[in-house]
Parts: structure tokens; sequence; C-alpha cells
């Protein structure tokens, strides 16, 4: 189940919003609730009664704007996808700041919303796709999505986690490479495997994690690496 608030103070554009949306989700056979809301204040009052997966959330609104809704959500640590709907590409710029899913055009709603509501969905499924480790101690089975790097060290692997979990493993880089790379994880070195969710920052001889960690890229890379991370961007 998806459950969808939509926020603009305009009732002609949510009404509008709200019948493209389903027939969207309609076509990939999702099962979804959307509520509508038409003042950024009523959604806040009201945010802890529901478990919003996505926020359809327009930027310029008089009462409360959309990146001032989307800094409280962000200051409550609130795991949740927003896509920012504008007219002012201006606004793009500064809403960075608080990780947005999408940015969409009003004018162009109808073409991109496709494309969002696609990527949305797929990133639902890939966070359930799980990886079979071989350990010392057994089978470890790990969701994708949580694994930040993978090092190759003295011939057994570690595998660096989200919820710092991580754990030693038996196997090949590259075969793990082959397994899981279509799902975000770009090779930059031959010691290291990163899921480019977690790249902060490329430069020409190291990338930055969120965490701050650096790790280096091998010589002749550098660019392959910029070409996957903005393939991955696009399409994850």
């Amino acid at each position: 189940m998806i459950r969808i608030a939509i926020v603009d103070d305009e009732k002609i554009i949510t009404d509008m919003e709200q019948k493209k949306i389903k027939n969207i989700l309609d076509l990939f056979s999702e099962e979804y609730e959307i509520y509508v809301f038409t003042d950024g204040i009523t959604l806040l009052n009201q945010f802890d009664n529901y478990k919003f997966d996505l926020i359809i959330l327009d930027i310029d609104m008089p009462d409360i704007t959309g990146m001032d809704i989307a800094k409280k959500l962000r200051g409550k640590d609130i795991d949740i996808e927003i896509i920012f709907v504008t007219n002012k590409d201006d606004f793009v710029y500064d809403a960075i700041k608080y990780s947005p899913f999408r940015f969409i055009r009003k004018l162009k709603f109808d073409s991109e919303i496709y494309e969002a509501l696609k990527n949305f969905i797929y990133k639902r499924e890939k966070e359930t796709i799980v990886k079979t480790f071989s350990t010392d101690y057994g089978k470890k089975m790990i969701q994708i999505n949580k694994i930040i790097f993978i090092e190759v060290r003295s011939h057994k692997l570690t595998v660096y986690m989200n919820d710092n979990k991580d754990f030693i493993a038996n196997g090949n880089l590259k075969d793990i490479e082959n397994e899981i790379a279509e799902y975000g994880f770009i090779r930059i070195h031959q010691s290291y495997l990163v899921n480019f969710q977690y790249i902060n920052i490329i430069k020409q001889k190291e990338i930055v994690l969120d965490n701050g960690q650096s790790l280096p890229i091998s010589r002749g890379k550098y660019e392959n690496v910029k070409m996957q991370f903005v393939r991955f961007s696009r399409e994850l």
C-alpha cells in the first residue's frame, strides 16, 4: 500500500494531480491511498496520523512554503520521499538541501509525474531486494539498499552497512559486482564497490561519502564513475 499526500493551495490543481496520479498507479496495479491538503499547516498538524510514503508538494504556497514543510519534516528525521512541484526554476537550487526525490514543473506535470512515480515504485521494490552473503558463521541475508560499500582486503570482504552493523564475508568482489551492479553499485577501485546512493562528492582521485569518509578512485576510472553516477541518479 502506497500512501500519498498531495499539497497545493489551489483545489483545481489538487483535483487534476489526484486524477493523474490515480491513473498512473492503476496502470502499475499498485494499491494506494491519496490524501489531499490545500494548505501545508493542515498537513503538518495531521501528519502524525498517517504514514505517508510520498508527498507531492507545491513549493510556492501562501501560508507556509513547500520548502518550509520539507525543512520541518527533515528536522524530525522523517524518512519520506518528497516530489516538489513548481513553476519557478530558481526554487530548485534552494530546495536541493531537503533531498527531494524529484522536481516536477507544473506545466509539464502530466509527462513528468509518470516518470517520477515509475521510479518511485521501482525504488520501493529495490528496497526489498536482498543479497545472501557467505560468512564464517553461516549465511547472512542483507537488504542491498542498506549497504554503503564493500571492501576486499586479504581475500575477505568487509560489508559496510548504514546501520553500522558491518560484517566480514567470503567471496570475490567481482562476483558480487556482477550480481548487484544493476542496483546502483559502482566499482570505483579494484578494492571498492560503492552504493551510489551514499556518494556525496566525486573528485578526481576520490569519492566522499555522506558520512564524510573518503575512498580512492582508481586511475582512469574517474570519468566512468561520474557517468555511472549520473545514469543511476536518473534511472533509480
